[in-house]
């Protein structure tokens, strides 16, 4: 009956060393109990690192002080038995699930800007076909609103049509050919819309005396342009003949208006001439005599070349008398006198570089009170150019608003400095 209760004691202590250790291996836990001589406490904390060492028999045990509990050392030192602290005896937090953002409140994309060109991000081919068409008289180059109005196409100053038609249109009017073929993915192909064909000064002198074609280099009408010509670089600015089709000048890249309006000018002054057409608008325009009309042989036919020869001189009255029925022509009131040119050192000063409706140039210096009759009186007594008192003269510059008024001061304009300038016929 003795041996009977250590027995239970010993079990128990096992089942206590179990729970508090959380092994299941009873050979492990009595080995580890006798040991320490069945102590649970003294085994415990030798399996937790805080008591004495495991190994070492009864006899290592025996004299040695048990180690404190955790009640012992709490009511030594006036601990409460159970923790107050209200971080530590708070219940857990619930756990939630919740959406950030409903799917169906979210923002739809912004759709893109609609292009017409499969490589073009800036032109806008219905708003160009309005502006070729001049039904877009709302719209103001220099104030853009978008990207497309900045980059827009120079719809003003195009020629529309085939380049055999431009040709055609160049040999009639007299006009070189000004060609520009653009590539969508070159961005100096938009610069030159943006900056060099928006230039005023630049249209005026275009539109004077060249005619403009401006075209993507895989349209139709670029495509073959390109084939033609042996374009290799883009985006490709070109004067063409129109007459015999020689590229006489081109460049590549990006060019400022400066550096263009330069050479437009020198070609602007001699324009190119077609024989062939000249001598058959002659042979349209004079009537030829009648059968055996000018005496015997072939009277008739030399009277027919004189006449045609002193058509293409000018004299159209060759050989034609005057008639009771054409009035004469009123004489030209006298231009008067220039003013005579500022010396030097007299102040504000302005040099003005005049490109005349004939294409020739003429450099003179003014002062701001100077008019525009002032101006082209200089024009006609310096033989520049010979200026009719009868017609309606416009002067424009970059920058500044065309004025026709003769008495307007070149001053109240705003021109100073070194200016070139634009005199024009107003029909």
């Amino acid at each position: 009956m003795a041996e009977s209760r250590p027995m239970a004691d010993q079990a128990e202590k096992l089942a206590m060393f179990k729970a508090v250790s959380g092994t299941d291996d009873d050979g492990f836990a009595i080995s580890f109990l006798e040991a320490h001589d069945w102590n649970v406490e003294t085994a415990v904390n030798s399996l937790m690192g805080g008591g004495a060492a495991a190994a070492g028999g009864s006899s290592a045990m025996e004299g040695a002080a048990a180690p404190e509990s955790d009640e012992a050392m709490a009511a030594r030192l006036g601990m409460p038995e159970e923790s107050t602290d209200p971080l530590l005896d708070r219940a857990p937090m619930s756990q939630y699930k919740d959406t950030l953002m409903d799917p169906a409140q979210r923002m739809p994309p912004t759709p893109a800007a609609q292009v017409t060109h499969r490589l073009e991000a800036f032109r806008d081919a219905k708003t160009d076909a309005v502006e070729a068409r001049g039904e877009d008289a709302k719209h103001d180059p220099r104030r853009p609103k978008t990207l497309a109005d900045i980059y827009r196409r120079p719809a003003e100053i195009c020629f529309n049509g085939s380049f055999d038609e431009l040709r055609q249109a160049g040999r009639e009017q007299g006009r070189w050919l000004l060609v520009n073929i653009q590539s969508p993915t070159e961005f100096a192909s938009q610069q030159l819309n943006a900056d060099t064909w928006s230039d005023e000064m630049l249209r005026i002198i275009v539109s004077a005396s060249f005619l403009f074609w401006q075209q993507y280099m895989d349209d139709d009408l670029g495509s073959k342009y390109v084939r033609h010509y042996n374009v290799t670089a883009l985006p490709h600015i070109a004067l063409i003949d129109p007459v015999t089709g020689q590229l006489v000048k081109s460049w590549t890249g990006f060019k400022d208006a400066e550096r263009l309006m330069d050479k437009l000018t020198e070609m602007a002054d001699t324009p190119p001439t077609d024989g062939y057409a000249a001598e058959a608008m002659v042979e349209e325009t004079t009537p030829r005599p009648s059968a055996g009309g000018g005496g015997g042989g072939g009277g008739g036919d030399d009277e027919f070349l004189k006449q045609a020869i002193a058509a293409s001189l000018g004299n159209a009255n060759y050989g034609v008398g005057p008639t009771d029925s054409e009035p004469e022509a009123e004489p030209e009131a006298p231009w008067p006198a220039a003013p005579p040119e500022p010396e030097a050192g007299v102040p504000d000063v302005m040099t003005l570089r005049v490109r005349l409706p004939d294409g020739a140039q003429h450099t003179q210096r003014f002062l701001p009170q100077h008019t525009l009759r002032d101006l082209l009186c200089s024009v006609h007594h310096a033989g520049a150019c010979v200026l009719s008192s009868r017609k309606v003269y416009q002067l424009a510059s970059t920058g500044f608003t065309p004025v026709t008024d003769p008495e307007t001061t070149l001053g109240s304009i705003g021109l100073s400095g070194r200016v070139m300038v634009n005199i024009s016929e107003r029909s």
